[in-house]
């Protein structure tokens, strides 16, 4: 079903290495908690769109990992907040079907047919100006959910010179807007 999140990602846990020690800091702008990691002085930026399990060590290593293979400043807004799938759900094995279900709601909720989420990335570059004011480029990069919003984020007046997405989830193509390039 199209407004259901991928079974993929409701399936497979965040991989757990037990207590990943994060390189970056956490800030707020806006209300928008963000983890930001690598060289502020960097000329060159990323959006990390995280999965459905947010700032877990799994993500939280492939912001840094990214930063790190190309030298640019990773941004990865919390967008989905409180909404987001603890990685210590495993599998889902031991969760009730009830409890299940109350996590698609509250998670499809959250995302709201993509409505307000987008907004927030595209603005993102201008609102996060105080942790990155050297940026000149950004690129965009989603992984699971994130790669809708990565999706619906490349169309034309983006701020985003590039954009990429890791098992997209929701992503109908082709998409009547997306005009930036998109690895």
């Amino acid at each position: 079903m199209a407004g259901e999140p991928s079974k993929a990602c409701m399936c497979n846990p965040a991989a757990s290495g037990g207590g990943y020690n994060a390189q970056g800091t956490y800030k707020e702008i806006d209300g928008l908690k963000l983890y930001v990691t690598g060289p502020a002085t960097s000329k060159s930026g990323i959006v990390f769109i995280y999965d459905v399990y947010g700032f877990s060590d799994q993500n939280l290593l492939g912001a840094d990992m990214l930063s790190n293979l190309t030298g640019s400043l990773v941004l990865m807004p919390d967008v989905l907040g409180e909404v987001v799938i603890p990685p210590s759900y495993g599998d889902f094995s031991g969760i009730s079907e009830e409890e299940q279900k109350a996590i698609r709601v509250r998670l499809m909720a959250k995302i709201n047919g993509f409505q307000v989420i987008p907004g927030q990335i595209l603005e993102g570059p201008a609102k996060w100006k105080s942790v990155t004011p050297s940026v000149e480029t950004w690129a965009v990069f989603g992984l699971c959910f994130g790669g809708k919003v990565v999706a619906l984020t490349s169309r034309e007046g983006t701020p985003f010179v590039v954009s990429g997405q890791a098992h997209p989830s929701q992503v109908i193509l082709p998409h009547p807007f997306v005009n930036a390039p998109m690895v």
